[in-house]
């Protein structure tokens, strides 16, 4: 049987930045869709006001996430 050991990887600061770039990229579409469906919710008069009030509000929930994030990041790089 082998054992698995734990492989623990070294990344120099700018693949560490990379990959965050990458995961964060994420967050951010994915807020600018909410935001876009539930404007269009919104302006759509077929639709709920309140569901379109609160899919915009989950977007703008996880872009101020997103900016948080990016700004907390950031902070520390400045700090080393």
């Amino acid at each position: 049987m082998i054992s698995k050991k734990n492989i623990k990887m070294n990344l120099s600061r700018d693949e560490e930045f990379q990959i965050l770039k990458i995961i964060l990229d994420k967050f951010l579409w994915l807020g600018t869709a909410g935001m876009g469906v539930g404007i269009y919710m919104i302006l759509n008069p077929t639709h709920n006001l309140n569901v379109g009030l609160t899919i915009l509000l989950t977007g703008a929930i996880i872009m101020f996430l997103f900016t948080a994030t990016i700004m907390k990041n950031l902070h520390f790089q400045r700090k080393k």
